[in-house]
C-alpha cells in the first residue's frame, strides 16, 4: 500500500505509483464520529486491512459475491449501499471522503501494483492518478467508482454520512 501514505501528524496522502501526492486527507478525530467495527454498518461483516501502522484503516466487504449472501436464516439478503461501501477509519471513527469522481473503463484484469480488498473491491495506482475499483461478484469485471487523479485536491472529511463541502484549490464549494 505504498500509495496510503501517513504522516506523523495522522494526515492521509495518496499517491500515484510515480510518488506524486494526489490528495492530503486530514483526519476528523471528535469524539462523536461514528465507530465503526465492522458489524454495525450495513447487512454485510467488513475485513479491515490497516494502513501500515498508523491510526488509518480500510475496510471492506466480506463477501465473494454481494447478491448472493445469505442471513442467519438462509435468507439471500437485499444489499444496501452499506453492503458495497469502501470504508476509511482513522482510530476506528469512520472518515467520508470527499474524493472528485472521473470515470474509468471496466476492467478484467488490474496492474501488478493493485491493491485487492477482498473478493469486491481493487485499488489501481497509475502514473497521475489512482482508481477504486467495485465488482458484484469475483465473476465480474471491475467497474470504476473514483478516479483520483493529480490536482493537488486538499480533502476533508465531513461528519455526515454523504458529501458536505469539497475544498478544491483553495475554493470551497457548499
Amino acid at each position: 500500500m505504498s500509495f496510503f501514505n501517513v504522516e506523523s501528524d495522522g494526515v492521509l496522502r495518496i499517491k500515484d505509483e510515480s510518488d506524486v501526492v494526489l490528495a492530503t486527507i486530514t483526519p476528523a478525530s471528535e469524539v462523536d464520529e461514528y465507530l465503526f467495527d465492522g458489524n454495525n454498518y450495513g447487512n454485510i461483516d467488513y475485513e479491515e486491512r490497516r494502513i501500515g501502522v498508523s491510526d488509518w484503516s480500510i475496510w471492506y466487504p466480506d463477501t465473494e459475491d454481494i447478491n448472493n449472501t445469505l442471513d442467519e436464516n438462509n435468507e439471500v439478503i437485499v444489499p444496501d449501499d452499506e453492503d458495497k461501501a469502501l470504508v476509511f477509519t482513522y482510530q476506528g471513527k469512520m472518515q467520508i471522503l470527499t474524493i472528485p469522481t472521473v470515470t474509468s473503463p471496466d476492467k478484467d484484469n488490474l496492474n501488478v501494483n493493485s491493491l485487492i480488498l477482498g473478493h469486491l473491491w481493487a485499488i489501481e495506482p497509475k502514473t497521475g492518478g489512482l482508481t477504486f475499483y467495485f465488482r458484484e461478484s469475483n465473476e465480474d469485471m471491475y467497474e470504476a467508482q473514483t478516479d483520483i487523479q493529480a490536482a493537488g485536491y486538499e480533502t476533508k472529511i465531513t461528519k455526515a454520512k454523504y458529501i458536505t463541502r469539497l475544498t478544491l484549490c483553495g475554493l470551497e464549494n457548499n
